[in-house]
């Protein structure tokens, strides 16, 4: 009888499939936030700062950083996904980073 309450302890600590959905699509649900911030603030930083160089590379950062569905399967098919899409939006925030010359 120990033995059969053991293993039901045991089994609670292991997360079901559907816990698993729940917590991955709760992570999406976060990333998904925090992509559309990203969006959002590179888009608006291009148009105020558009005269400048750096004004490109914001744009190109927000063209690549955009959570829509259609525009994710494009980047895909080209071989911009997961930790690659991370470095190069990092190496291009930089790069605008130093372009822009405060006046």
């Amino acid at each position: 009888m120990l033995k059969i309450q053991e293993t039901k302890e045991n089994d609670r600590s292991i997360p079901t499939s559907f816990e698993k959905k729940l917590v991955s699509s709760q992570n999406q649900k976060i990333v998904n936030i925090f992509m559309w911030v990203l969006t959002v603030f590179m888009l608006g930083s291009a148009l105020v700062f558009f005269p400048s160089m750096a004004s490109g590379g914001m744009f190109l950062f927000a063209c690549i950083s955009i959570p829509l569905e259609k525009a994710q399967m494009f980047l895909r098919t080209k071989g911009i996904k997961g930790w690659i899409k991370a470095i190069i939006l990092i190496v291009l925030f930089v790069i605008c980073i130093n372009l822009y010359k405060i006046r």
